[in-house]
């Protein structure tokens, strides 16, 4: 079984190596979780690569496991709560996670990071679009169960999220792993698209990816 966690960031590594000096040194400043984006800044320039870094880490990733994780933490008594019988949405939701995993590998045993990165922020933003689609939060006092098992159905997604974004946000990637309360995760994990344990504990969550600010002219 490939792991995804070396055997893919090497290969990210081997790309990085062949970038121009000076988009490197802008990425650098940005942090080590960064690097990757250089890869979906069509036109580069820092103030585009500031943008990619805060739309694709601190907007559509950190706070998405930010706002589910706080919420069930506080609703659910720190517990993963139990998952209902899947809507004909969920399945369709979670049909997405399917085979994730061995695109993703496809993809970066060819080199083509961008596609690889493309492939998980699809499945980003759909798990995105599926809290605002299912507003969970606004079932909390009419029916608790319900909104239980949206959170879960969106934590079940956090799993490959969290396990596929390690190769190019390393070290992001392993605090959003341990808030999902596991102490790592690679591509063996993810046979299942339903595997959390239910009632087990996870800390609460803190803010992992930070906003970069641009400077002023």
């Amino acid at each position: 079984m490939v792991k995804v966690k070396n055997t893919l960031h090497n290969k990210l590594n081997d790309s990085i190596a062949y970038l121009p000096s000076g988009k490197y040194a802008i990425a650098v400043s940005g942090g080590s979780d960064s690097l990757a984006l250089l890869y979906l800044c069509a036109k580069f320039s820092k103030d585009n690569f500031i943008a990619k870094s805060n739309s694709y880490l601190a907007n559509d990733l950190g706070n998405l496991f930010q706002r589910v994780l706080s919420f069930a933490h506080k609703n659910f008594d720190g517990k993963i709560p139990a998952l209902g019988e899947l809507t004909t949405k969920d399945k369709e939701f979670l049909a997405h996670f399917d085979g994730l995993a061995d695109r993703v590998v496809a993809h970066m045993n060819e080199y083509k990071v961008n596609k690889a990165i493309d492939e998980v922020w699809a499945c980003v933003r759909l798990s995105n679009k599926y809290m605002e689609d299912q507003h969970p939060w606004t079932y909390k006092k009419e029916d608790p169960a319900k909104c239980g098992h949206i959170l879960r159905v969106l934590m079940e997604s956090f799993k490959f999220l969290a396990c596929l974004t390690q190769p190019f946000i390393p070290t992001g990637a392993e605090k959003l792993i341990k808030q999902l309360g596991y102490e790592k995760l690679d591509i063996s994990d993810l046979k299942e698209l339903i595997d959390l344990e239910t009632g087990k504990e996870f800390d609460k969550p803190e803010g992992v990816f930070m906003r970069i600010q641009a400077e002023e002219k």
